[in-house]
This record gives structure tokens, sequence and C-alpha cells, in this order.
């Protein structure tokens, strides 16, 4: 995508109202983010989720180790979740700007259905087509062994295995790329979230990219802004014509 100069600037001035407004509110402040934000990320170094055996759609068995050496983006649902439902095209979108990152073949997306009939889950997947790994769980226990009580419920595994985030974001809020972006480089989650409220800060108050101060994240915005426009034309299109 090829964008002008004076049209470039713009549309920085426009997602920086977008990332604020959207993902943070601009009233937001550091007792905020510590609050809101950093408790899903504030996670022991090595703590691991009890391990649970899954069935996919051909109905082997399977278990999150067996996606070792990726990112997993883990979310669970049912198919009497309207959020959990309307959240997969937002997941869809946000693979898209992943493959345009090439980050699409370190991170992995794994929707794991639980309280549903095998039947129940395999018509929704006809019907939704959610985009990553589908896997099954009938047993309601697993609110109890990975200690969560509603769903849509989100959390991010790292390369080694580890619980890394923790009820994060889901695929609609903004914030959600550059935690995976960090996931992927390994990076501290906790840190990574600081990073962006202050790079948002800058961005809100000076109107122009070229007041971050953190070279990588300035390096990541120029990258993925073109997708994140792309993603908020299809954004307004869906949520107007979205019943």
């Amino acid at each position: 995508m090829i964008i002008s100069k004076p049209f470039k600037n713009s549309l920085l001035f426009c997602f920086a109202l977008f990332s604020s407004v959207y993902v943070c509110s601009q009233s937001i402040d550091s007792a905020w983010v510590i609050e809101n934000q950093l408790p899903a990320f504030n996670i022991p170094k090595n703590t691991t989720l009890p391990i649970l055996k899954f069935t996919d759609v051909e109905g082997k068995e399977k278990s999150l180790a067996d996606f070792k050496g990726k990112v997993l983006y883990v979310k669970l649902w049912s198919t009497y979740c309207s959020p959990c439902i309307g959240d997969f095209p937002y997941q869809e979108q946000l693979m898209k700007r992943l493959k345009k990152l090439n980050l699409d073949t370190s991170i992995v997306f794994i929707n794991i259905n639980i309280e549903n009939t095998r039947a129940d889950w395999k018509n929704a997947l006809q019907k939704y087509n959610p985009v990553g790994i589908n896997l099954h769980y009938r047993d309601s226990l697993i609110f109890n062994q990975w200690d969560f009580d509603a769903i849509p419920f989100f959390v991010i595994i790292d390369q080694n295995g580890n619980l890394i985030g923790k009820d994060t974001p889901a695929a609609s809020d903004g914030t959600i790329d550059w935690i995976l972006y960090c996931s992927a480089k390994r990076y501290d989650l906790t840190k990574s979230v600081w990073i962006l409220f202050n790079q948002s800060k800058l961005m809100e108050q000076h109107h122009s990219s070229k007041a971050f101060t953190d070279k990588e994240f300035a390096t990541w915005f120029e990258k993925i802004l073109p997708s994140l426009i792309e993603f908020n034309e299809w954004r307004t299109s869906h949520e107007k014509n979205s019943p």
C-alpha cells in the first residue's frame, strides 16, 4: 500500500485516536493500567496450566503440549455465548494482520469449545468457520481446572508451554496485536504493556509516529499501520452491517 505523506499523517492521527479512545480511552492513567491491564500478565515465571486432553474434529486426542514451540493464543468458547461467536470475524482479521508481519507460523490460534455436544460443536464450526485449531472439551470442570468463571476466556502460552497471559484481550481489542508480537519475540509482557501505554500517550500528544521513543515499537507500528488501516475500514463496515 502506497500512502502519500499528508494522507499518511492524517491516518496516523486517526489511528492514534482509535487506539487511545477505543482501546484504552483518552482519560486513562498509569493507575488504570495497573488495575485493568497488568493483572493479565503478572504471572510467575514457569507457571503452567493443568494438562488436559481435548479432541479435534477427527476425534483424535490433543493437548496444548502438542503445539510446543509456538506461541498459543487460546480461546475458550461455547455456542450459547454471543460474544464468543461475535469475536470470530475479528479473529480472522487478526490472523490476516499477523500474516503480513510473517508471524502466522510462530503464533497458533486454538479455539477450545466447552459445554456443547460434539454434534453442536461441529455444526457451529461449519456455520462460523473459526480460524485456527479447533478442539472440543465437554467436561465443565475446566472452569475450576484452569481457574476462570466466564467465557470467552483467552490465554497466551509461550513457546516453552508456560502461561504468560491469562484473561487477556480478545481479537477485537486493539492491544492484542502488540501483545502477540511481543509474545512471539519472547519479551516480558508486563514491560510490553507499559511500552504500549507510553508510546500511545506520545502519539496522543504529538499526533505523529516521530514522537515514539521506543525504536522497536516505532518499527512495528510502521509495518503494521497499513494493515490497521484496512482493519479499521473493515471494522466500520462490519459493525454497520451487524445486527
